[in-house]
C-alpha cells in the first residue's frame, strides 16, 4: 500500500528533485526497519535524501510533517517533500478480538477494542510539498497558520496502548482509553487554537468556507465543532467521509484536503481549515485553493 501510493504521487515526477522524503506510521512494524529503508531504493530516490519517520504521533501528526518541511525548505529552498502517511490497525484490534469470548459494555477495554476495529480503517496516502508555485500546484498552506498545543497533562491517564505475552507467549495488543477525558481535552485544546488562529489572521479567518475535523467518531466531532464554535453547515464534508471511511487516522487530514479538491468545495483562491488531533495534542492548518485541477 505505502509504495503503491506514493508510486502513483510520483509519477511524472524526477524523483531526483525530491530532497526529503517523510512516513508516518500507524502500525505494529515499529521494530522492523523503518519504511523509508526499503522504499528510497525502490522510488529511485538519490543518495543523499533525507528521511524522517514518524512512530506513534497517530492522528495529530500531519502539521508536524508540515513544519519539518518547512524548516528543510529554510536550509534548501530548491529541492521538494513527499510526505506518506500509513494506517494499519487491523492487526491491532482483530488479534485482541480474537481472545474476547465475550464482549460487554461493562469491559471497557474490550468494549473499545471492538468499537476501534469497526471503525478504524487501513488506508495510505501521499502528498509532494513545495516552497514555490508550480503549475501544478494545487493547495497553498501558509506556515503561519499551522498551530500546534501539545496535552501537556498526564496523557497515561487519558490511554495507553502496549504490547505484553499471554499465556501462550504471544504478543498482544492491549488498550485502555478514557475517551471522555480525551475528548475534553482535545476540544479545550481545538479550541485554544481556533482563537489564535482568530487573533493572528482576522481578516483570512472570516474566509474560511469549509472546516475539516479528525474524523475520530460522531462524538468526538460533535464535541469539538460545538466546544469551537464551529458553524455545522461548513463541516459536512468531515460527517460525510467518517460515514463512508470511518476513522482514518493520520490520513485523515489529507483525504480532506483531497475531497476538497475532488468535489470542488473550494473555488480559486478560497479558503479551508482543518483540525486534526490525537493523543499527544491538537494542531490546525488554513488551505487556500489554487489550481482548478482535480487531484489524481
Amino acid at each position: 500500500m505505502y509504495y503503491h501510493t506514493v508510486k502513483k504521487s510520483l509519477r511524472g515526477v524526477n524523483t531526483k528533485k525530491i530532497g526529503l522524503f517523510v512516513t508516518i506510521n500507524d502500525n505494529q512494524q515499529y521494530l522492523d526497519p523503518s519504511p523509508t529503508v526499503e522504499l528510497i531504493p525502490k522510488l529511485a530516490f538519490r543518495k543523499d535524501i533525507r528521511a524522517q519517520n514518524f512512530q506513534g504521533l497517530a492522528c495529530s501528526s500531519f502539521s508536524e510533517s508540515l513544519l519539518n518541511s518547512a524548516g528543510f525548505f529554510l536550509m534548501n529552498g530548491k529541492d521538494d517533500a513527499v510526505v506518506l502517511i500509513g494506517t494499519h490497525y487491523t492487526p491491532w484490534f482483530l488479534d485482541r478480538i480474537k481472545q474476547i469470548k465475550h464482549i460487554s459494555k461493562k469491559n471497557k477495554a474490550d468494549f473499545h477494542n471492538l468499537i476501534y476495529f469497526l471503525i478504524f480503517s487501513d488506508i495510505t496516502a501521499s502528498v509532494i510539498l513545495s516552497e514555490k508555485k508550480t503549475k501544478n500546484t494545487q493547495l497553498q498552506i501558509d506556515t503561519e497558520s499551522i498551530l500546534t498545543l501539545k496535552n501537556t497533562k498526564n496523557a497515561s491517564k487519558t490511554a495507553t496502548i502496549k504490547l505484553s505475552p499471554d499465556k501462550k507467549h504471544r504478543m498482544i495488543f492491549d488498550m485502555k482509553l478514557d475517551s471522555q477525558k480525551l475528548r475534553q481535552d482535545v476540544a479545550n485544546l481545538s479550541a485554544q487554537n481556533i482563537k489564535l488562529l482568530r487573533k493572528k489572521t482576522p481578516s483570512e479567518f472570516k474566509k474560511i468556507k469549509i472546516w475539516g475535523l479528525h474524523t475520530a467518531g460522531s462524538r468526538f466531532v460533535d464535541y469539538v465543532s460545538e466546544k469551537c464554535q464551529i458553524d455545522k453547515t461548513k463541516i459536512g464534508l468531515s460527517y460525510d467521509l467518517m460515514k463512508k471511511t470511518g476513522n482514518t487516522g493520520a490520513v485523515s487530514s489529507l483525504q480532506f484536503i483531497n475531497e476538497c479538491v475532488n468535489k470542488k468545495e473550494l473555488s480559486k483562491n478560497q479558503l479551508g481549515c482543518f483540525v486534526d488531533y490525537g493523543w499527544e495534542g491538537v494542531n490546525l492548518f488554513m488551505f487556500k485553493k489554487l489550481s482548478i485541477k482535480s487531484a489524481a
